[in-house]
Parts: structure tokens; C-alpha cells; sequence
């Protein structure tokens, strides 16, 4: 196949009254293929073991909730598509590409999501943390149909493999490696952070860029 998985395509969930769902298959790789938005009063729940993979230019913005609930012995992975190390080849390319830094975007935690639900723990995050925009609204872009169709107006971001746009959520027990950048804090973001391994980036662990919010990162492995 031209992918070994099941497709999560691109969309908004969205709802007039509060909605769980939920993704909890552990034998196969869940495969996102396009920019996913879970809405205001939507709770995404990730179950132990369950694997995920992201195309590149592509991410998953939290405005209601995210619970990503790994176990120590049982952690949820979020990788590459290049990353065979993880649920076998799913671009079926056999040895013919490897994973590195920013082969996929970020999950995003805006600033409507709910603080007190969204927790994201014993989690393995890595080869994330790239975002090009073309055209169409908002600084330069924001609707992926201008990936296929370029305009005149380009702008690329490097993000944190985990972004929070004034968000708070906990994160705690994750090992956030080879990303161009571990977590990106936007704003007046106040993440509660726990024993997190931070690792192997090609540019920052964290980055704040509001020095006079300050961020408590005590208790991580740098």
C-alpha cells in the first residue's frame, strides 16, 4: 500500500455539546494525512501503546482537550512516517528514507483548549517540529489546501514538537527528542511541567518567547 495504516484525514471535529472521542487501536499505526482540529468542549483520549504518524506540513490543534495517557511500560508514540523503528515501514519505502528533525508540524494547544483536561504523559515525541504556510488567511496561510496549490506568500515555522498558544496543559513523564525545537510557550502559556526527558534537539529544549512569563521547568533531564 502506499500507506501501511488507517487514515486520519484532514477536518474539524466539532460539536454543541461536550463529545469524547477516543483512539485506542494498538495493532496499527494511526496515519494523519492532513491538518486535524479537535474544537472547543471535543476531548481527544490517546490510550497506551497507540502510535501515530504525521505527514509533513501536517498538525493536530487542540481547542477543547487533549488526554495522551502512556504508562511507563506502555508509552504513546508521535513520529515520522520515515520512522520504521515504530509500527513497521508505513510509507512502505523499505530502507529507502530515515527520519529526522521537522519531518512533520506540532501539536498545538490553543488558547481556548481546556487547561485542566489536557495532560499529555509517558509519551515518545520526535521528528516533529516544522510548518510551512501558503497564502490564504492568517499570517501567511492555515488551510493546507495552499500546500498543493502554492501562492505567492511562503512563511515556515520552527516549532516546539508541542506548541502552546496561551495553554497550560500538564505534560509530564514524555521524552521529547530529535525535533527542531522540544516545546514552544507562546504568550502568557503556563505548562505544568513534570519530569520530562529533553533531548537530542537541533535547537532549544523549551523556548519562551516571553521572558517576563516565567516558566517552572524544574525536574527535567536536559
Amino acid at each position: 500500500n502506499a500507506i501501511n495504516g488507517m487514515e486520519v484525514r484532514r477536518g474539524a471535529v466539532t460539536t454543541i455539546q461536550p463529545i469524547t472521542r477516543t483512539w485506542a487501536s494498538t495493532d496499527i499505526v494511526y496515519v494523519v494525512t492532513g491538518y486535524l482540529t479537535y474544537g472547543i468542549d471535543v476531548t481527544l483520549v490517546i490510550q497506551p501503546v497507540v502510535k501515530v504518524k504525521v505527514l509533513p506540513n501536517r498538525l493536530i490543534d487542540i481547542q477543547g482537550a487533549l488526554k495522551v495517557q502512556g504508562t511507563t511500560d506502555d508509552p504513546v508514540y508521535f513520529t515520522s512516517m520515515k520512522d520504521d523503528s515504530v509500527g513497521g515501514d508505513t510509507n512502505n519505502d523499505g530502507n529507502n528514507s530515515a527520519p529526522a528533525p521537522g519531518d512533520w508540524g506540532h501539536i498545538n494547544f490553543a488558547d481556548s483548549s481546556d487547561d485542566s483536561l489536557s495532560l499529555v504523559e509517558h509519551a515518545i515525541l520526535r521528528y516533529g517540529g516544522y510548518h510551512t504556510d501558503y497564502g490564504g488567511g492568517g499570517p501567511c496561510g492555515g488551510n493546507d489546501w495552499y500546500y498543493f496549490y502554492p501562492g505567492a506568500c511562503r512563511t515556515i515555522w520552527y516549532n516546539g514538537i508541542i506548541r502552546l498558544a496561551a495553554a497550560a496543559p500538564t505534560l509530564s513523564n514524555n521524552t521529547i527528542t530529535r525535533n527542531n525545537r522540544g516545546i514552544e510557550i507562546l504568550g502568557s502559556s503556563n505548562p505544568q511541567l513534570g519530569c520530562n526527558d529533553i533531548s537530542a534537539n537541533d535547537s532549544v529544549g523549551i523556548r519562551n518567547d516571553t521572558p517576563a512569563n516565567v516558566i517552572i521547568a524544574k525536574n527535567q533531564w536536559w
